[in-house]
């Protein structure tokens, strides 16, 4: 099996930061600290801030929603979280 010996990179664009690796160097084992250590420093940085703000807008990059909001399904899981998010029914939905 094909291991990558390049461990992941992090570069900062403004207010995005974008992590490039492949799945081996990404996917954290009981021994890389650094990729683990990594993930829990972006987790931390979006800690407080949660996936609503509280004007209303949607943070769909927020790691509470996990890979929904980016994956092949993203557009109806976008559109089901935002019909939610707006509904003034009770119960929500």
């Amino acid at each position: 099996m094909y291991r990558s010996e390049a461990a992941a990179t992090v570069k900062d664009y403004g207010r995005h930061r974008v992590i490039f690796g492949d799945r081996e160097s990404l996917t954290p084992n009981e021994n890389d600290l650094h990729i683990k250590q990594l993930w829990i420093d972006i987790y931390n940085e979006n800690l407080n801030k949660g996936a609503v703000l509280p004007n209303g807008v949607i943070l769909w990059d927020c790691p509470c929603l996990g890979t929904q909001a980016i994956g092949p399904c993203s557009r109806q899981f976008r559109a089901a979280f935002s019909c939610y998010h707006r509904s003034k029914e009770e119960p929500k939905g």
